[in-house]
C-alpha cells in the first residue's frame, strides 16, 4: 500500500497525496464539485476539506450513521453534494454546504 495518489493528466505523472491515512477500510472515493474528498466503507461516510486540513464525519446524520457506503458519485445537481449508495438500503443524497 502507497497510500493515495492523484494523476496529472497534463504532465502524465502521479504524485502523492500529503493527507494522513484514515483509520478505517475505504471502499469509495469521490471529489465533489468543491474539490472536497469523500470516503466511505464500513464505517460509514467521510470528507476531508479541498485544503486537505479538516476531516468531517457524517456518522451522526440520520439514515446513514454507521452503515457501510458501498459507492459514491458526485451529484450532478449540486456542487456540493454527493450520491450515497447503501447498499440493500438505497441511496442518499447528500449536500454538505460550507459555513463562512
Amino acid at each position: 500500500n502507497r497510500g493515495l495518489r492523484a494523476y496529472d493528466p497534463v504532465k502524465r505523472t502521479l504524485a502523492k497525496v500529503d493527507l494522513p491515512a484514515p483509520p478505517w477500510p475505504t471502499l469509495a472515493m469521490v471529489k465533489d464539485g468543491l474539490g472536497r474528498l469523500w470516503m466511505g466503507g464500513a464505517d460509514g461516510l467521510r470528507m476531508i476539506d479541498a485544503g486537505g486540513k479538516t476531516l468531517e464525519s457524517f456518522v451522526t446524520v440520520p439514515g446513514l450513521g454507521r452503515d457501510v457506503v458501498r459507492g459514491l458519485a458526485t451529484d450532478p445537481q449540486h456542487k456540493d453534494g454527493v450520491i450515497v449508495l447503501l447498499g440493500e438500503r438505497g441511496a442518499a443524497f447528500l449536500r454538505a454546504s460550507q459555513t463562512p
